[in-house]
């Protein structure tokens, strides 16, 4: 599944303004094409006057000793452990309704992403079915918005619940191809993003409505397990979990809102 599916639904404009929605659905065009690092596009949407609210959390990946029995575990081999993960949470107003994004980035220094391939790791937007819903303008693929590197995994998306994607992190070997500003070789920065179209129900108070959020990094044996629907929206199982590391922060809509936690430089 490509990136920003879906981005070109055009609700009705009223009193000669552009609708929110509009230009936001322009803006992740624009995003997606020319894949923009998160310093750009939040200084883009700034000048677009598109009201959103973040929260931000940088951790250190533990070191997994993993279960392979065919030397050392690729984490070790690609230089992932201990490296700083920064996830950023935004929440976009948009008047008729809502976004939900959850992007994140590896410090990359010393990785070297050619050993794992694809890292197989796993992002989730979730969030209570009683507390938002999908857009009913959103058909199909337009209630969601992958980046450049991520891939669906099949139906492991539900607007009962959220949704889950796969980072694929693919790694040109050999091969210079073009992407984005000029980057070359694959994904050099070690970043991406899912964005979910949410309808918030308002009539359940603000700070009852909670966003889950969650990533998992799979090495080695470790991989997707089953999925499930529950007061949390959408979540997962790894096989092997020892050969796995998450971080899964949760936040109120009205605090997601109203934080600026990240500013662009």
């Amino acid at each position: 599944m490509g990136a920003a599916a879906g981005v070109g639904l055009v609700p009705t404009i009223s009193s000669g303004k552009e609708d929110s929605v509009v230009k936001f659905d322009k803006a992740m065009k624009k995003r997606d094409k020319k894949d923009w690092s998160l310093d750009k596009w939040f200084k883009y949407i700034d000048d677009k006057d598109i009201e959103y609210g973040n929260e931000q959390k940088t951790t250190k990946v533990d070191l997994k000793t993993g279960s392979s029995t065919d030397g050392p575990s690729t984490q070790i081999i690609s230089g992932f452990e201990e490296k700083d993960l920064t996830l950023t949470m935004t929440y976009y107003s948009l008047g008729s309704y809502d976004a939900v994004e959850l992007h994140w980035s590896f410090d990359n220094s010393g990785i070297d992403d050619a050993y794992t391939g694809k890292p197989k790791d796993i992002a989730k937007i979730g969030y209570n079915p009683d507390h938002y819903s999908k857009p009913p303008e959103r058909d199909g693929e337009s209630w969601y918005s992958f980046g450049s590197d991520m891939v669906e995994l099949g139906k492991k998306q539900t607007p009962e619940g959220g949704a889950i994607a796969r980072y694929n992190g693919l790694y040109f070997k050999g091969q210079n191809p073009l992407i984005g500003d000029g980057e070359v070789g694959g994904d050099l920065d070690l970043q991406d993003y899912m964005t979910l179209y949410i309808d918030p129900d308002t009539s359940v108070p603000l700070n009852e409505r909670e966003i889950y959020f969650s990533y998992s990094m799979l090495y080695d044996s470790a991989s997707l397990g089953d999925t499930n629907i529950s007061d949390d929206g959408i979540s997962f199982g790894i096989t092997n979990e020892e050969d796995s590391w998450t971080v899964s922060p949760a936040y109120e809509q009205e605090d997601l809102r109203n934080g600026k936690q990240y500013t662009p430089n």
